[in-house]
């Protein structure tokens, strides 16, 4: 049985030597790949993880450093197409917005200016709609920083312009045959009766097997609560990182298993 899981927070460029990331350390993608390891049911597991993700250390473990959303999705595709890959769980921190462009305030408004030549720019701009227009085609063609490089220190304000990222977890639906799929949702500070009506709705829109549904607010060090759901909502709850993976692991290969029979 060979196992893919991805782990810890993606890296959206800005150059040579900035990127955007988030908190996630890996923790708990590094327990559930440990767990799957410790398995004898489990031949090989393969470990995507992001720049600063925790690892694990085992000889059963590859472990396959990414930075951006995109590239994610291109090496999931690489490995699922060399390998027969049984199980996905997917608990990386994804990025939800990449890098479009990277430019200063003063080209911003040598660029606008140069668009108004000869008009009254405050009134123009008082247009909502004819403003946002006008943005969106300054982003789409004005020519910002490469993000091959290093963008200059003396830049005295830098714009960052975001745009979204591709869901990776979208991604899964395309493989066949289709392996066991386990998504993540983490929300903070809500009720658990929104957590599981999200973590549902992520379930069935991807044709997860489950989702770990879990908040920001309930995560401590070793605790950490979790329910893993399915697609009649039926929930498994978890009181600790290491019962999230035992969790997860269990039920991730008694699947595998009674899909091999059929």
């Amino acid at each position: 049985m060979n196992i893919l899981i991805t782990s810890g927070g993606t890296s959206e460029k800005i150059d040579d030597v900035r990127f955007i990331t988030n908190f996630s350390t890996g923790s708990l993608g590094k327990r559930i790949a440990e767990t799957f390891a410790s398995s004898e049911k489990v031949d090989k597991v393969f470990l995507l993880h992001g720049r600063n993700a925790k690892l694990p250390e085992s000889e059963k473990i590859e472990k396959i450093p990414c930075g951006g959303v995109q590239e994610v999705i291109e090496t999931i595709r690489r490995v699922v197409a060399e390998n027969k890959i049984d199980a996905i769980v997917h608990s990386m921190a994804v990025s939800d917005y990449g890098v479009d462009a990277a430019f200063s305030s003063r080209a911003l408004s040598e660029y606008l200016a140069k668009q108004f030549s000869g008009a009254n720019m405050g009134e123009s701009l008082a247009d909502e709609e004819a403003t946002a227009d006008l943005i969106e085609n300054m982003i789409t063609n004005f020519e910002g920083y490469s993000a091959n490089g290093k963008i200059r220190s003396d830049v005295e304000h830098l714009m960052i312009n975001l745009g979204r990222t591709p869901k990776i977890i979208s991604v899964f639906k395309e493989f066949t045959p289709r392996p066991v799929i386990v998504g993540f949702k983490l929300l903070s500070g809500v009720s658990k009766a929104e957590l599981i009506d999200v973590a549902h709705a992520l379930l069935l829109k991807n044709e997860c097997d489950y989702v770990l549904a879990n908040d920001l607010t309930s995560i401590s060090g070793e605790n950490h609560t979790g329910y893993l759901i399915d697609k009649d909502r039926s929930e498994k709850v978890f009181k600790t990182k290491q019962e999230i993976a035992n969790g997860i692991v269990e039920t991730v290969c008694t699947l595998c298993e009674e899909r091999a029979k059929n």
